[in-house]
């Protein structure tokens, strides 16, 4: 058996070198053409898109043994591999052949990738909790004096007094503002662009009504004092990251608490309390000596929805004021440990011998 098995393979080899000439002639724009040669089949298959199959057939002794060979082109532009498979009984012998048809290929123009992986440690971002406290001054200075016959009054013009019911406590100051403020910054030395804040406090003032030419009226006001409590969210935009000094704008809306205590003639008080929703701007400018302190002064300009009263003056807790105060930073590590940031860098490299 290993005689005929060798004289096969022999055979199967120099027929793989005739029958490459030989495709060339059998095969067509498509379809599929067939050629016989006693014990040999050449069959060579060509689709649509110009790939070619042949597939050779060498037939030994029908009684004893059967062979088959076949060349497969493969998808690869410009590259053929010719298979041969000879089948002996339960045994094969296989001869390979790789051709590469390319002409205009070039080993001496390849293309070599060269790809680099970067890592980079970034630097965690902090969240603070900033309190903020500032003391709200009244800029109209005002006297606290208004005629009885004023029918809508507005904060402006009431006497600041951080105790409206005394005497000592009245003059500039008229209340506290207080912030709750969240932001991010990348380490205590980089400063936040945004804070968001949450406000409250509280204002108060005093006026006291001039009587008429005949006095005043059964029930009519003779002082009103009031209380306010706002409830604000809101925050601010700065102008720069790093420069400790810097100029920032913002804005808030939510309600004021409003308490109003009328006093009037020959009657008992009155006492009122509501929520009024408002807005409010502001500018100012801050000092931040880092994250952890910083020093401001804004201007701010509240409107406030009216509070009307039945046969009394109708207040507006509209009006503007001066806050200057401190911020106390506190951070909150969250997530503080340092970031990865994978980099993949590709780059291509026409390579020339």
């Amino acid at each position: 058996m290993r005689p005929a098995r060798l004289l096969l393979v022999s055979a199967a080899a120099s027929l793989l070198a005739l029958t490459t000439s030989a495709s060339s002639a059998l095969a067509s724009e498509s379809g599929t053409d067939q050629a016989e040669e006693g014990p040999i089949e050449v069959r060579v298959e060509t689709n649509a898109d110009g790939k070619t199959t042949k597939v050779i057939t060498v037939a030994a002794d029908e009684a004893e043994e059967q062979a088959d060979a076949k060349a497969k082109e493969p998808p690869e532009a410009g590259t053929t591999t010719k298979v041969i498979e000879i089948v002996d009984g339960g045994e094969s012998v296989v001869i390979v052949e790789t051709t590469d048809d390319d002409d205009d290929h070039d080993d001496e123009h390849d293309d070599i990738v060269e790809e680099t992986i970067e890592t980079h440690e970034r630097t965690p971002e902090l969240k603070w909790l900033g309190l903020q406290g500032s003391l709200v001054l009244s800029p109209t200075g005002a006297t606290g004096r208004a005629s009885s016959s004023d029918g809508r009054l507005r904060s402006n013009q009431f006497k600041a007094c951080a105790d409206p019911d005394g005497t000592t406590a009245c003059g500039t100051i008229k209340g506290m503002d207080f912030k709750v403020q969240m932001f991010e910054t990348r380490g205590a030395w980089t400063y936040p662009r945004f804070v968001g804040y949450f406000r409250t406090g509280f204002e108060q003032g005093r006026v006291r009504f001039s009587p008429g030419e005949a006095g005043f009226a059964e029930g009519q006001a003779t002082r009103l004092d009031y209380t306010s409590v706002p409830l604000f969210l809101g925050g601010n935009a700065y102008l720069f990251d790093e420069f400790p000094v810097r100029p920032y704008a913002g804005l808030g809306f939510g309600f004021d608490v409003l308490r109003l205590d009328y006093r009037r003639a020959q009657q008992a008080r009155t006492v009122d309390a509501s929520a009024r929703i408002g807005f409010e701007l502001h500018a100012g400018l801050e000092v931040r000596i880092s994250n952890y302190v910083s020093l401001n002064a804004e201007v701010m300009q509240l409107w406030s929805a009216r509070r009307k009263m039945e046969d009394l003056p109708d207040y507006s807790n509209t009006g503007m004021s001066v806050l200057a105060g401190v911020t106390l930073g506190i951070p909150v590590r969250l997530g503080q440990r340092g970031e990865h940031e994978t980099v993949r860098k590709v780059r291509r490299v026409h390579h020339h011998d």
